[in-house]
């Protein structure tokens, strides 16, 4: 039986080669998966150069500094950086029953012995090979990316993702072409299987988020948030009304009478409280947003079980670490790294300088002078490295994802069987 399989693929894949058609096809999808694989690479290069020199040249002009004031400096800071087989599949394999059904070949076939199901068999495993072909650019490159320290287990995750996309839309082509009486029903049913599943579905699983969990537009949010700001009053004034108990707090912990009496800056605490208020405010509004963000991404990645386009997508990103809860622990650590030196900044504000030296820093250039700190504290900016997620943990949080291809390969693989016993 296997002999005949691939005796039967052997005749197909020959039979490709005297089609102009799909050897066009094949040269094609093989140089933009080869082109896609390359850009990518060339892409990714770029923007690591890119932001390691834009993040050398800020920190070192940071550090190269003289001596300032230290808000001054509140405002330098980090750069934060952050193929089509389906297709390919349909023009190339769209016939291979259909064709046999035309050319009067398949019931020859039939009274030779060879049952549809081994036929079937056949002609998938020929797809599958082309579907391989085209692969093989991303394979090379994702293997690639382990030389370069990539960890094994999502690559080979990732990998595996897309062999099961390609049984995916093998089986759908074979499942069409076996159940069409015609060339042009089969390719006209594909083309349409292919909108459904690769441009529907997903703008319906979009939309179905945005209906379920509705978020609020830009313009609202913006509107509250100032509502909230206004309530807090403005950092760079401490004689601001709304600081008023803040002072009398501050006043009677220190047991003096006058902001000129105590130990440290006002001014500068007052810009520590208000970083510190200011901060919390829009976290909290940033928090909300991604919560929204993340129901949605929920409910969109859930029509992965009716679509194997969402379905692989997801796996990527998951697998890759480019997924929305990877950006969010991204935004939050990126956060963190910018509220700790803006605040180490406000301290030096605060514990540097008396309130007399910060208010009168503007009335010659001696008294401009004394309004300063030295600039060895400038070395108080580190580099944000942000980490990915362990191996172990991009495998598990692909899961899902893996068996929703897995599904849709064995729905669709199991409607396949029974149509082709039925031929």
């Amino acid at each position: 039986m296997s002999s005949t399989v691939f005796t039967i693929a052997r005749d197909e894949w020959r039979y490709w080669r005297r089609s102009s058609l799909a050897q066009t096809v094949l040269i094609i999808a093989l140089l933009l998966a080869a082109a896609s694989v390359w850009v990518t690479h060339a892409a990714i290069s770029h923007t690591t150069e890119q932001r390691q020199h834009m993040q050398s040249e800020s920190i070192t002009a940071f550090e190269e500094q003289p001596d300032r004031h230290p808000h001054r400096m509140v405002h330098y800071g980090h750069y934060l950086f952050r193929a089509p087989p389906p297709l390919l599949l349909i023009v190339l394999g769209f016939g291979v029953m259909t064709r046999e059904r035309e050319a009067g070949t398949l019931d020859f076939l039939k009274v030779q012995g060879v049952s549809p199901l081994v036929l079937l068999a056949g002609k998938g495993v020929a797809m599958a090979g082309a579907g391989l072909l085209v692969l093989t650019p991303l394979i090379i490159g994702a293997l690639l990316t382990v030389l370069n320290g990539a960890q094994v287990v999502p690559v080979l995750t990732f990998i595996l993702s897309y062999l099961i996309y390609i049984v995916v839309w093998c089986a759908l082509v074979l499942l069409i072409s076996t159940l069409a009486r015609s060339n042009s029903v089969s390719f006209s049913g594909l083309v349409a299987v292919w909108i459904l599943l690769c441009l529907v579905v997903p703008r319906i699983a979009s939309n179905t988020a945005s209906v379920m969990v509705a978020s609020p537009g830009k313009l609202e949010t913006d509107f509250a948030v100032l509502k909230k700001l206004r309530q807090m009053g403005d950092g760079h004034n401490a004689n601001d009304p709304a600081f008023k108990a803040f002072k009398d707090n501050l006043l009677a912990q220190y047991n003096v009478d006058s902001v000129e009496d105590l130990p440290i800056n006002f001014r500068g605490v007052v810009a520590q409280k208000s970083e510190a208020d200011l901060t919390e405010v829009l976290n909290e509004f940033a928090e909300q947003q991604m919560a929204q963000q993340l129901s949605q991404a929920v409910i969109a990645r859930m029509f992965g079980w009716l679509s194997p386009m969402i379905a692989i997508q997801n796996a990527s990103m998951k697998l890759a670490g480019t997924d929305l809860e990877n950006y969010q622990r991204f935004m939050r650590e990126a956060e963190a790294v910018r509220f700790e030196f803006v605040q180490s900044l406000n301290k030096l504000h605060a514990e540097g300088m008396s309130l007399e030296q910060d208010a009168n820093k503007y009335k010659n250039a001696e008294a401009r002078k004394a309004a300063t700190v030295d600039a060895e504290n400038w070395q108080m900016l580190e580099e944000f490295q942000f980490t990915p997620l362990p191996a172990g943990q991009r495998f598990s949080n692909s899961l899902t994802a893996v068996l929703q291809l897995l599904f849709a390969a064995g729905l669709v693989l199991g409607f396949t069987y029974i149509a082709g016993r039925r031929v």
